[in-house]
């Protein structure tokens, strides 16, 4: 390491730090301008947060844990990715069979999902499975 890359590589730190430091200034600018201006969060708004994020989490409080919000999201794509793990899995295994038309069959399945947008898709699961 010669001495110019330790100076760049000080330099560059020093522009880090100056840009740092000017966010800090113009965060602390606008926190003075809200509180002037009697803006900024009561702690009303804040127990009303806290006393409704369970329903933001999981939904309803009655019946099955997840029955709703982000907690639902989550089950649901965990669900669709093991299902889609398992369905891939499959596929792979039907593309390397040694039979002749399971390979065909399996290598139709694949092109027509690689080859059809993902909207017809979303669309076709939506408004054609029960």
């Amino acid at each position: 390491m010669n001495h110019k890359s330790i100076f760049k590589l000080k330099q560059n730190q020093s522009k880090s730090v100056v840009i740092f430091i000017l966010a800090g200034i113009i965060l602390v600018f606008v926190i003075a301008k809200r509180a002037i201006a009697g803006n900024l969060p009561s702690l009303g708004d804040i127990n009303t947060f806290f006393n409704r994020l369970p329903y933001i989490l999981i939904g309803n409080q009655q019946g099955w844990v997840v029955k709703g919000g982000f907690a639902l999201n989550i089950f649901i794509s965990l669900m669709c990715m093991t299902i889609g793990t398992g369905l891939g899995i499959i596929l792979g295994t039907m593309q390397l069979a040694p039979q002749k038309i399971i390979r065909f069959f399996g290598w139709l399945i694949t092109q027509f999902f690689r080859n059809s947008p993902w909207l017809v898709i979303l669309f076709v699961m939506l408004y054609l499975l029960p």
